[in-house]
């Protein structure tokens, strides 16, 4: 693939400059550095301290550890100065001596603004503090999440604590926010790493479509000390973050000096359960051997317990009635009970040591277990499918002869392991700096469930009667009124699992291994007479996927039939959605399971549909990145300056089936087939900050990304179907995403640890894929259709985040303790999408998202209250604007309450969806035609929080 010298352009000038100036120096004899640690009034480390060499514009800035390095410091006495919102400024003397490194440390006093304390104890303000002097001090576009914001309020997944930061919107699957999109851009386009390095995507082959986006809800927050959202990537970061990069940080012994034994434990209730949720973590740590060597352990459990009430109805097209047409004439309407036994289960260590005075070396583990245990009761009325559409049918009234009843339940448990293992280290001296890091991810996800399908055709058993089988009014949309004046859907006797039904089993195994490797090297450099540094780095990422869907479907073949009447749970007949509708009884599972397994002749298997469900979607694929980066940085003045290029080169193999079908449709066979592609791309990006003070700052950023395509659009597998004249195949050709991304960001800072921000962004798109359904001209297959994933034209999306945070310290006791977090995101996008032109929005792009939290703080007491508002979009493109997929917007109210017993002790309350709204609404084109509705009702938990 060509580099575009277009999207070069832009930086090619900035780049010239820096490599032009800059000169690689080795560390000038005449000055040397100063380097050493910061610490809060408790003696804590403290992250994001600025430390500046008085009347010079050299700077440090602490890192997790609180340690901080300035380099270039001319010999002779200097006064140092580390400032931290919402603390005093803390000074000390130096003197700097040429050619030697000398130790300076620093200590924060207590100030009237914020308390720093460690873990548990720490107060709403501390957190807020963290997450804006990191973003302050930081060399790029970032929003950050500390600790404390992570647990403050009931997000007891990654997904929903991400959700609070502006920007990013949530898709969200059960009740719980599953995926993300940044700034608009769907997840599948977004990098999710744990500690610097990409997440395995979780590919859920049972509903999921094979992308590379990264589930969020899999990961507990109690194994996560903070999260870091970079909207403006720098060379040395991986380009692929089309929308933005989500890194995710464990606890790690860096963020403590001392012995640490730190935990919770929870319990709650759940609305629609009426039962228990409970769980638990603790975190331990300590340092050994004079504090060379550090030690920190995690472990967490969660368990969720959660039902889902939901109605489904789907249209058919536009049809006349007595002349005229309507467009929202019910098909299908189904009820749906789910209830969710979610398990979350997290270990993690980190050890840290040193080997001298210059070097220090790191290994750390994650391993996490997510059980999604399932049990869900369908109820289905298939109006459409061998119905008669009577006279007096519009689109709010339905009458409505034959059609079938359907009851599909389900018994079973989805389970995702996510495992991580890495080690590192860094060697610093006299101006030099070496770090590199190796890992081993592996992720798989696992099926075991089974499922009953109990059919009755209406048709079949009762003549025409002259009364309507089915009526309905959808006066209210949403609850449509459904009337069954015959019966029809009590007649248990006549529901079987036959031909028509089945008896169905998933035993799906999915997994994915990255490896990757990477080293960095940063020299002092001299930028025409201005300090800095040039970066170089090497990266080798491998990935393996094992794709294995294994779906058994059987059909009854025995001399009778088998009936629900034989396989009844009266114990599970539920009311749902208010009592407007009723479940059941449905499926006593157990019993029909060991009926299946004591009776095996008495079923067979259906062939067809264990082709068709398996065969295609089975593949092993190899992607492997290779990259090495260049960047400059340097500070001009009130200006800081980075600037650089990165190139990657990617290549994929592939091996899937290539499936043939005869005229009759009659499965012929299947073969193995390799497909591979390689491209390379350079990644050229600039950012720049001025500081107008050191409170109030510009930045801006134009950077170059890319999305790489999904790994189902990638499979070359083919189905040859001679019965319909059709080919249906992946396509291991297409191109990524390219995007020239360009940034700016107005940052005002508060000494009360405040932040206002105001940030614009414009992102240039091209290569976006979209499903072509196109007639073959020519050959062997001339006049059949092929259906195949493409690249289409392009597409831009723009946006404006607000931001605002502050401390009313300086209101009039008893108010001086209330506070405010806010964002709201404004986006806008166009794509070029074949067959419908220009559509004013992208896939997966809200319009909106807004968040709001309210706090009041009073040592011991504290309370948060917090709205969040997710704007709708378009999930699936249709052949028109009636056919498209829309999921509605989702406003949700969370609250919590807490009070310090003792230093070290604190209790708090939590409460979930306060006001009961429905967390996932699609509906076809217009908000009166809705599809799908998922209520999960609210939640409260209350617990201990302690350390010793």
């Amino acid at each position: 693939m060509k580099t575009c010298l277009i999207c070069v352009r832009p930086f090619g000038r900035v780049i010239a400059l820096l490599a032009t100036f800059a000169a690689p120096a080795l560390f000038a004899q005449s000055t040397g550095v100063v380097t050493g640690t910061v610490t809060d009034p408790h003696g804590a480390f403290v992250q994001g301290a600025e430390v500046k060499i008085e009347g010079t514009a050299l700077t440090g800035t602490t890192d997790r550890s609180g340690h901080y390095r300035i380099d270039a410091v001319p010999g002779g006495a200097q006064r140092l100065r580390a400032s931290y919102l919402g603390l005093p400024d803390a000074t000390a003397s130096v003197t700097a001596v040429a050619g030697r490194e000398i130790a300076a440390d620093l200590a924060f006093n207590p100030g009237n603004t914020i308390v720093m304390e460690r873990f548990v104890v720490e107060s709403i303000a501390e957190g807020q503090a963290r997450a804006v002097n990191r973003q302050r001090t930081s060399d790029t576009i970032q929003n950050i999440i500390a600790s404390d914001a992570i647990g403050r309020l009931p997000d007891a997944s990654v997904g929903e604590a991400l959700a609070r930061l502006p920007g990013i919107s949530v898709q969200v699957d059960r009740g719980e926010p599953d995926k993300i999109a940044v700034r608009g851009l769907s997840p599948k386009y977004n990098n999710v790493a744990l500690n610097g390095e990409r997440l395995p995507a979780v590919f859920d082959s049972t509903e999921v479509y094979d992308n590379r986006s990264v589930s969020l809800n899999t990961v507990p927050t109690d194994m996560i000390s903070g999260i870091e959202v970079t909207k403006a990537i720098t060379p040395d970061m991986d380009a692929d973050s089309l929308g933005g990069a989500v890194n995710l940080l464990t606890k790690s012994s860096l963020d403590f000096r001392r012995r640490v034994l730190s935990g919770k434990l929870e319990a709650g209730y759940n609305d629609l359960t009426k039962k228990e949720q409970y769980s638990a973590n603790f975190t331990f740590g300590d340092h050994f051997a004079g504090n060379k060597v550090g030690l920190l352990l995690t472990g967490a459990f969660q368990f969720n317990n959660r039902g889902i009430e939901g109605i489904n109805a789907n249209y058919i097209a536009p049809t006349a009635v007595a002349g005229t047409s309507y467009d929202s004439i019910l098909s299908e309407l189904d009820f749906r009970f789910r209830h969710l036994d979610r398990v979350r289960k997290g270990s993690s260590g980190q050890l840290d040591f040193r080997t001298g005075e210059h070097a220090r070396h790191w290994v750390r583990g994650f391993y996490n277990v997510f059980e999604d245990r399932e049990q869900r009761r369908r109820l289905i009325i298939r109006l459409a499918n061998g119905g008669t559409i009577l006279p007096g049918t519009t689109n709010t009234i339905g009458n409505i002869d034959g059609g079938r009843v359907l009851r599909r339940d389900r018994s079973g448990k989805k389970q995702t392991d996510l495992a991580s293992l890495a080690a590192g280290g860094v060697w610093e001296q006299e101006g030099y700096k070496l770090d590199y890091s190796t890992s081993f991810a592996w992720t798989a996800f696992k099926v075991r469930r089974t499922e009953s399908q109990w059919e009755y055709r209406i048709t079949d058993y009762i003549a025409n009667n002259g009364i309507p089988d089915f009526t309905y009014d959808r006066s209210d949309p949403n609850f449509p009124r459904l009337n069954d004046p015959l019966g029809h859907i009590t007649n248990y006797a006549r529901q079987e699992i036959g031909n028509r039904g089945g008896y169905n089993v998933r035993d799906d195994d999915n997994t994915e291994e990255d490896l990757n490797a990477q080293a960095n090297l940063t020299i002092p450099a001299s930028f025409a007479g201005h300090h800095g540094h040039w970066k170089f780095g090497l990266k080798y990422r491998t990935k393996d996927k094992d794709v294995r869907p294994q779906s058994f479907s059987f059909a009854r073949v025995g001399p009778t039939e088998l009936y629900l009447s034989s396989f009844l749970d009266p114990k599970i007949a539920i009311p749902i959605l208010d009592g407007r509708y009723r479940i059941g009884p449905s499926t006593e599972m157990v019993a029909l399971r060991e009926h299946f397994q004591g009776n095996p002749a008495l079923f067979a298997l259906n062939q067809g549909n264990f082709i068709n469900d398996n065969l295609p979607g089975t593949y092993f694929a190899t992607e492997d990145v290779a990259s090495g980066y260049v960047m400059g940085t340097t500070t001009i003045g009130k200006l800081r300056l980075v600037g650089g290029a990165r190139y990657e080169h990617t290549r994929n193999e592939y091996t899937a089936n290539v499936l043939s079908f005869s005229p009759t449709g009659a499965f012929l066979g299947a073969a193995r087939t390799t497909a591979t592609s390689d491209y390379g791309e350079i990644f050229p990006a600039v950012v720049g900050t001025y500081r107008f003070t050191d409170r109030m700052m510009l930045r801006g950023a134009v950077t170059r990304s890319i999305a790489r395509p999904d790994y189902g659009d990638l499979n070359p597998r083919r189905s040859i179907n001679d019965d319909s004249d059709r080919i249906s195949e992946g396509n291991p050709a297409l191109k990524p995403l390219l995007a020239t991304n360009f940034d700016l960001s107005f940052e005002l800072y508060l000494q009360s640890a405040g932040s206002f921000t105001v940030g614009a962004f414009y992102k240039d798109i091209e290569n976006f894929s979209f499903t072509s359904n196109s007639l073959i001209s020519g050959g062997t297959y001339n006049g059949w259709r092929l259906t195949r994933p493409e690249n289409g034209p392009s597409g831009r999306i723009q946006g404006l985040e607000l931001g605002w945070s502050q401390a009313f310290k300086f209101l009039p006791k008893p108010f001086d303790g209330l506070g405010i977090q806010a964002n709201h995101t404004l986006l806008d996008g166009r794509a070029q999408v074949p067959g419908r032109g220009t559509m004013d929005r992208l896939p997966d792009q809200v319009e909106r998202v807004s968040n709001v939290q309210l706090y009041y703080e009073k040592f011991p007491f504290s309370a948060r209250l917090a709205f969040n508002f997710n704007g709708s979009y378009i999930r699936t493109v249709g052949v028109d604007a009636l056919n498209d997929e829309w999921f509605d917007d989702i406003r949700t109210v969370d609250a919590s309450l807490s009070y310090t017993l003792r230093k070290g002790w604190n209790l708090y309350l939590e409460g979930k969806n306060l006001t009961d709204e429905v967390t996932r609404r699609i509906y076809f084109g217009r908000s009166d035609r809705p599809n799908e509705h998922e209520y999960p009702g609210w939640s409260m938990v209350g617990g201990v929080k302690f350390e010793f």
